[in-house]
């Protein structure tokens, strides 16, 4: 990638060429020139177009580009460093206390005065600001200042990470690998006169052309008047004979081999326990033209369209009654089509664990599941789901009243973490050390989840085989008595024909004692 750089006209006519990062300040731009003109940097600004620019700004987001010109000039007024309240962020979302620094100090004073327990050497701790990662190493020598910060409030978001590991990110597709094409042995190379290769050329010429006469006859030597087969063949295969058609399979990229099912249970409830790393995700390469929309495309696109703002326009209004009685509805009908709850609770350390719940159970039943495999059954801690965070912090209210139906992934987090369980185990790895000689990996995870929904669609197909034979008598037997009941003398009546408003009501409680009665049992 080529060097970035600006040109720095000073305030005696000189130019300075600096070379940039995306990640430099404006203002070590200007400290950079002064310090070889011996300036004092706190009385000049830069300027670009007349513009004076925010020395606590990245080049990256400054807007300039490369190779531009800056100005120095005088400022109005000398620059002070003031105090800057510092705020550290969390990897589960939640924020230390404010602190005041100086910007000469380092951002290792900052982690020590606000999280003295990620201030070690083994918990690998990363600030990152403005997509600026300091790693350990770089801490006692990073200041704030250097960051851009000289007054004003930051937030700094504080991780977990050894420098040389890759940055992992979820749910992110992985390249397919390149396909491998068999290189074939080349031909040996022989050599034949020249006057052997002219008939081949002129063979393929059609007999409806007219031939050119023929050139007069030369003398040449013999060294030049051969030439290499391999030459002559390929002359000739392009005009006479078709090149042969390469095979489907050599085109496409050869696709990796899905990692088989490692499935370890390690209680009841069919737990399970992986790694977020061992979700693969795969990604096929597609040609530009399929993002391109035609013109049918558009027109169905945007009948779609039109459909959808009639209905919205003639939908009717619905009472709260008739919101909570749809909502009962679809709850019903969820429950008859998944009889089960896969819950998965991510850890801080990228650790999944996996757990089979009943519908009827509530969240209190999830957090005794997992006090069950931590290293410390008495920690507090608390479950929430993202985004947005929503903290699951009543234990009454049922799986299907907290949105975990029929299948969710909440985050693990502790309530105050102490300096002693951090030091126990900086990677933050909370459930017992024997756990990780048994782990699974995502793909038999899916395979679990899977099982437990194929149970729940065979065991609801049963019941309603049972239903539909045990109903067929009595829908003869009201089939009958409504043959019966049509006659002259009671007429049918009209589909037009509104009925009162009694029975809607009545259906409707009705419905509603049918749901209670449901979820009680």
């Amino acid at each position: 990638m080529a060097s970035r750089t600006v040109t720095v006209l000073t305030v005696h006519g000189r130019r300075q060429t600096v070379k940039v990062e995306p990640n430099m300040t404006i203002l070590e731009i200007l400290e950079t020139v002064c310090r070889k003109y011996n300036f004092p940097h706190d009385e000049y600004d830069l300027l670009h177009h007349n513009k004076v620019l925010d020395l606590s700004t990245m080049f990256r987001f400054a807007g300039i580009p490369n190779n531009a010109l800056l100005e120095m000039a005088k400022a109005k007024q000398a620059r002070t460093e003031d105090d800057v309240i510092v705020q550290l962020q969390l990897e589960d979302g939640s924020r230390s206390e404010n602190g005041t620094f100086k910007p000469s100090q380092s951002l290792l004073d900052v982690l020590v005065a606000l999280c003295p327990v990620r201030a070690v050497a083994e918990a690998h701790p990363v600030l990152v600001y403005m997509r600026r990662e300091v790693y350990w190493e770089q801490l006692g020598t990073t200041t704030l200042k250097s960051l851009g910060l000289t007054r004003g409030r930051a937030a700094l978001r504080l991780l977990q990470r050894r420098a040389e590991e890759p940055k992992v990110q979820a749910n992110v597709s992985a390249p397919l690998p390149q396909a491998v094409r068999r290189e074939e042995p080349a031909k040996p190379a022989a050599t034949v006169p020249l006057s052997e290769t002219v008939p081949v050329a002129a063979s393929t010429v059609p007999d409806e052309e007219p031939q050119a006469p023929p050139p007069p006859p030369t003398h040449l030597v013999e060294k030049e008047s051969k030439v290499i087969v391999a030459e002559a063949e390929e002359s000739s295969t392009s005009v006479a004979e078709p090149l042969p058609d390469t095979t489907a399979s050599e085109q496409r990229p050869v696709d990796a081999p899905r990692p088989e099912a490692l499935i370890t249970i390690l209680g009841e409830r069919e737990a399970i326990l992986y790694h977020a790393s061992t979700a693969e995700r795969y990604q096929t390469d597609v040609a530009d033209s399929f993002f391109e929309l035609t013109v049918p495309e558009m027109m169905q696109l945007y009948k779609q369209l039109q459909d959808r703002v009639k209905a919205f326009e003639d939908a009717p209004l619905l009472t709260g009654e008739l919101r909570e009685l749809e909502r009962n509805q679809q709850l019903l009908s969820n429950m008859n089509r998944y009889r089960q709850a896969v819950i998965r609770v991510q850890f801080p350390d990228r650790h999944v664990l996996q757990g089979v719940f009943q519908v009827h159970e509530t969240v209190g039943h999830v957090v005794e599941f997992v006090r069950g495999f931590l290293a410390d059954a008495k920690q507090s801690f608390y479950l929430y789901t993202t985004p947005p965070k929503v903290v699951l912090d009543q234990p009454t209210v049922s799986l299907i009243d907290a949105g975990c139906f029929p299948q969710v992934l909440l985050h693990f987090s502790l309530d105050s973490p102490t300096p002693s369980d951090s030091t126990i185990d900086p990677a933050g790895f909370c459930l017992k050390p024997e756990l990780l000689g048994r782990l699974s990996n995502a793909t038999g995870a899916a395979v679990l989840a899977g099982r437990a929904k194929r149970n729940v669609a065979s065991t609801s197909s049963d019941s309603r085989q049972e239903s539909t034979s045990a109903s067929h008598p009595i829908e003869l037997v009201s089939s009958s008595q409504d043959t019966a009941a049509a006659g002259p003398s009671n007429r049918i009546p009209n589909r037009n024909f509104r009925q009162s408003s009694s029975t809607p009501t009545q259906s409707t409680n009705e419905r509603e004692a049918k749901i209670l009665k449901f979820l009680k049992k």
